[in-house]
């Protein structure tokens, strides 16, 4: 049995024109390519066609992501989301992010698939929604919070350091708001919260 059928047997691929099927391996399983030449303009989307066309299985819908030597020269992949009842050719929205640009050629692997389970619960209006700690609070209101709940413990001349998201938080107590720093090095920033720090 091939890839194609131990991973997903009810997945249905054909070509419609030109481009032969992509070969699975192991570690990705459908590689999409493309069927034309193209030029992606620096910091412009464009759309580039396959001659893939795909039978999703109903479950599950095909979402198109980038791939990782692509994505090392600033080529990523926009909104790909291909629904299971969808029989048209595949396309892939290419984003170049570079400053300069960037040529596909016909058959270049541009994209791979990958098959998601989704959930799709029927859906009920109402006008009540529970109640839960988390409210309607967001954008990170969370870690921020839990992060003030400390500043009765600390002194005037101290500061936290956590990180919500990737991003070094730096909230100097007492009765001051708190800082979020970025894109500034952590050394750079220290000796501006506090005068103890070499």
């Amino acid at each position: 049995m091939d890839l194609y059928q131990r991973r997903v047997a009810q997945l249905e691929l054909k070509k419609a024109v030109t481009t032969s099927l992509p070969e699975p391996t192991e570690d990705e399983f459908v590689v999409i390519s493309t069927s034309e030449h193209a030029t992606l303009p620096e910091r412009k989307t464009s759309l580039v066609g396959t001659d893939l066309i795909m039978a999703i299985p109903e479950g599950h819908y095909g979402r198109i992501a980038p791939r990782s030597g692509l994505a090392l020269k600033e080529i990523d992949v926009a909104a790909g989301v291909i629904d299971s009842d969808y029989r048209g050719k595949v396309s892939v929205l290419l984003v170049n992010n570079s400053e300069l640009p960037f040529t596909v050629k016909a058959g270049d692997r541009v994209a791979q698939l990958i098959l998601e389970k989704i959930s799709t619960p029927p859906v009920t209006l109402t006008d009540r929604i529970n109640e839960t700690e988390h409210g309607e609070d967001g954008f990170g209101s969370m870690g921020i919070a839990s992060i003030e709940e400390q500043a009765e413990d600390i002194d005037d001349n101290e500061f936290i350091i956590s990180y919500l998201s990737g991003t070094p938080i730096i909230t100097k107590y007492k009765k001051q708001e708190s800082l979020a720093v970025r894109d500034v090095p952590l050394k750079e920033q220290l000796p501006k919260l506090s005068s103890g720090y070499k």
